[in-house]
């Protein structure tokens, strides 16, 4: 079985730069203009003026999130803002057609209100052409509607075939690719990070925490999962549930919250820390950071700042996901 490639614990240099993750914005705390504001203070207080939305977040009430950056006049404030392509259904049929692009930007732009910095195709759309795709998009981009180009969930192979196309064509070229990335799903190590690395592609990781999974609060349960997307009944939590509800997984999270508490350092500080200091992602890479309540977001910044783990601890963090992978 192949193995991960070995991150560098303490590696020197700039760590990835944070966004906020604009997905719950519209919903639950974040649901009012008032809760939008006060959470943006918030953020510029900590100095991250990045936010990552999408046209169907939240998808309890598609396209508010983007309607409550711009009520709240986020651009004019300062915040840079990235956001993606509305799509219909969760095959992504039909959301890549000229005419299915042409809306959601024109969309986009009505709600908040300010430039879109990247513009990213949330999903592969098999049914149309790449072609297709990346024509009516270079087309926007000469227009001026967006700065950047993104994708997100292309597989290796979509990429590719999606640069030849550019490159043939003289199409605009992505510049950051999004994807889950943390300590326990590490595949984009394998053969999409070297390729996009190859073609100075940044990457920008969604789920550091996997989902809330790397807090270890599933693992322990009890009452500790009451309220979380991991409670019986939370739609939210099915997607990382299904992929890390396995005893491997919670075996290897028991044996590194045993490990932690000697040195003080929660679960989740210690994935964080681990994806902005020890992981593959570099200077140029980002990390989304999302939230469900404001607390979350100044302990998340406040761990961060931590800086570079421990050796002992880095290595188990960094060895935990090659011991799953092992098992499954």
């Amino acid at each position: 079985m192949q193995a991960y490639p070995v991150s560098i614990s303490n590696m020197p240099g700039t760590p990835p730069f944070t966004l906020f993750g604009g997905a719950a914005l519209g919903d639950g705390l974040f649901a009012t203009i008032k809760d939008v504001q006060q959470c943006l203070a918030l953020l510029s207080t900590l100095k991250i003026g990045h936010v990552d939305t999408a046209a169907i977040y939240p998808l309890s009430s598609q396209g508010k999130s983007e309607q409550l950056l711009g009520e709240s006049q986020a651009g004019e404030n300062g915040f840079t803002i990235d956001t993606k392509i509305k799509v219909t259904d969760f095959s992504g049929k039909g959301s890549l057609t000229t005419s299915a692009i042409n809306k959601s930007v024109a969309t986009s732009l009505s709600r908040i209100k300010t430039k879109i910095n990247v513009l990213y195709c949330h999903m592969p759309d098999a049914s149309t052409p790449i072609s297709e795709t990346l024509a009516a998009l270079h087309e926007l981009h000469k227009q001026d509607k967006f700065q950047k180009l993104g994708i997100s969930n292309f597989s290796v192979a979509q990429v590719k075939e999606l640069l030849e196309v550019c490159e043939r064509e003289g199409y605009v070229k992505p510049s950051y690719y999004q994807g889950q990335y943390n300590a326990l799903c590490r595949e984009a190590e394998m053969q999409l990070l070297p390729l996009l690395r190859q073609q100075k592609i940044s990457y920008i990781a969604h789920s550091p925490l996997a989902g809330g999974f790397l807090s270890g609060i599933f693992t322990l349960g009890g009452p500790n999962v009451v309220g979380t997307r991991f409670e019986d009944g939370n739609p939210k939590g099915n997607f990382f549930k299904k992929t890390y509800d396995n005893e491997p997984t919670h075996t290897e999270m028991k044996k590194l919250i045993a490990l932690l508490q000697p040195h003080g350092i929660t679960a989740s500080e210690a994935a964080l820390r681990w994806v902005y200091y020890h992981s593959a992602l570099q200077e140029g890479d980002g990390v989304i950071l999302g939230a469900s309540k404001p607390e979350q977001i100044s302990l998340n910044a406040a761990d961060i700042a931590k800086g570079s783990l421990p050796s002992e601890v880095a290595k188990a963090v960094d060895a935990m996901s090659k011991t799953i992978r092992a098992q499954l």
